[in-house]
């Protein structure tokens, strides 16, 4: 028996219209088969230059910043022989090296090469499942033999397979964590959702669980929703999914509820998007909200009509249920 999947389709939500919606076809077409060249091309021989660097502590926040600006890929702090001095290994891209000038008191220490690789397999091999909230228990192993989910649901929780490969949401952060428990308190049963910026699907796997009558995610992240559709051979559930932004969704009350786990700066310039698909009456679910910039967000959806009824913190992460 396969996944159960969301009532309705995306054709009746979707903006796109007679030739409009064949050209998005085709771009999509495109973009999902480069992508998949990307996703399982032979990385054996791509390298990176790594070079460590070792400098007086005081100097960490302008070699981080000088480093940050040149390109990097990464930066890898290691610890020190001493409190008073700093070593920080910095990743640029293959065949570059940096070229700007550093503080004299910044040395060089040695370069190395490394070769490309699933840098998160090591993480798959040793996770282990993790309960969240009442309801859920959240597997990010890879499972044996590939593409079969292993395992009975523990009692009085769902199961959801998420393996941690590239996309986000693997309820290690904690704001896929504060989302999570916010919707297995809200009332799902019946309802109409829609995942804005799904990651992994693992909040659309959730309201489905719960008794959601149709689930639609997006993401503007071609591999999360390339991923997001895999998963769906691993869970009980098959929610829709797309590739792109709120400016895809046509106007009108197609959602009853909205997860909105992500970051301010990506969503608050589109909340007119976003209302503008919600039914009259209907609850979002807010995470991706460092407690700093909490009222911020709040005050934006306030004008819309929209009142808290619940809050959780974790950390520095803050989360909202609000109602309208």
């Amino acid at each position: 028996m396969g996944p159960t999947p969301s009532q309705g389709g995306l054709d009746q939500i979707l903006a796109y219209r007679g030739g409009d919606r064949l050209l998005a076809f085709l771009q999509a077409f495109l973009q999902a088969f480069l992508q998949a060249l990307l996703l399982f091309r032979d990385d054996s021989m791509t390298t990176f230059p790594v070079f460590l660097y070792s400098f007086p502590k005081e100097l960490e926040e302008v070699v981080v910043a000088l480093l940050g600006a040149s390109g990097v890929l990464g930066l890898q702090h290691l610890e020190a022989p001493s409190p008073e001095i700093g070593l920080i290994e910095a990743y640029f891209p293959e065949g570059e090296s940096p070229t700007f000038p550093l503080p004299p008191t910044v040395k060089l220490v040695h370069r190395r090469s490394v070769v490309d690789q699933d840098w998160l397999e090591s993480y798959r091999r040793q996770a282990q499942p993790l309960n969240i909230g009442d309801r859920f228990r959240i597997d990010p192993r890879e499972p044996e033999p590939p593409g079969e989910a292993s395992g009975p649901p523990p009692n009085g929780r769902f199961l959801i397979h998420v393996p941690a490969r590239q996309a986000f949401g693997t309820g290690s952060h904690e704001s896929t964590r504060l989302a999570l428990e916010l919707l297995e308190r809200s009332q799902v049963s019946g309802k109409r959702v829609l995942d804005v910026g799904a990651g992994s699907g693992i909040l659309s796997f959730a309201a489905l669980a719960l008794g959601a009558s149709r689930v639609v995610g997006f993401d503007i992240d071609l591999p999360s929703a390339f991923l997001a559709r895999q998963y769906c051979r691993l869970n009980a559930w098959a929610p829709d999914y797309f590739a792109g932004d709120l400016k895809a969704l046509a106007v009108g009350p197609h959602f009853d509820l909205a997860l909105v786990n992500i970051l301010p700066e990506r969503i608050l310039d589109q909340i007119p998007l976003l209302e503008a698909c919600l039914a009259e009456r209907c609850e979002v679910i807010l995470s991706g909200i460092l407690e700093s910039r909490g009222e911020e967000v709040l005050s934006a959806y306030a004008p819309l009509g929209f009142e808290i009824q619940e809050q959780r913190q974790e950390g520095d992460w803050v989360a909202f249920r609000c109602r309208r």
